[in-house]
């Protein structure tokens, strides 16, 4: 079990109200340590806690952990690295927070930049797009996963729609947005 070193970042439990004050910091810690959403969750319905969290509440914490990138911090224009990625990153903060219906506010540091580095490439992309992209390389280390159908994607997406019907490794990019799905 991780010791009780880590402190959360100030507001990060805010949004999950579910959570009890006190197995915050020992979640935060776990998360910390590289466990996976489960095996939190299989220590919290342990004997150590008699009310915990459902696995779906520490699946959306162990998100939110990810998305602030370890410390990364949130990004804001004052920590713009430019000029050029204040103004992009702007544009993506706000469609961020314009798809998510408001439930994120803010995008972590690297996240930002990869989003930024995306639309920097291919400006005629929509900033959502640039965001969902960016996120997408970040999961992917080049060492473990490659990011191939990415490249092609951003090269031509003509050419990445014919290799995709013939390439079963590609997985089919953009994903649909979810009223696009229910069509």
């Amino acid at each position: 079990m991780p010791q009780n070193s880590s402190i959360p970042p100030l507001g990060f439990f805010d949004r999950f109200r579910a959570i009890p004050q006190h197995m915050r910091g020992p979640i935060y810690d776990h998360f910390e340590q590289g466990e996976t959403p489960l095996e939190v969750h299989r220590w919290l319905t342990g004997p150590t806690f008699t009310d915990p969290p459902s696995l779906r509440t520490v699946e959306r914490a162990y998100a939110a952990f990810r998305e602030t990138d370890n410390g990364s911090g949130a990004w804001s224009v004052v920590t713009a690295t430019d000029a050029e990625e204040a103004r992009l990153g702007l544009r993506i903060l706000a469609a961020v927070v314009q798809e998510t219906k408001h439930r994120r506010l803010e995008v972590s540091q690297r996240a930002m930049r990869a989003a930024v580095a995306v639309l920097r490439a291919r400006e005629d992309l929509d900033p959502w797009q640039a965001y969902l992209i960016g996120r997408a390389y970040l999961s992917r280390p080049p060492q473990d996963r490659p990011t191939y159908d990415l490249d092609l994607y951003l090269a031509d997406p003509d050419l990445y729609q014919r290799v995709i019907a013939d390439v079963s490794s590609f997985t089919e990019w953009p994903p649909r947005r979810r009223k696009e799905q229910t069509k």
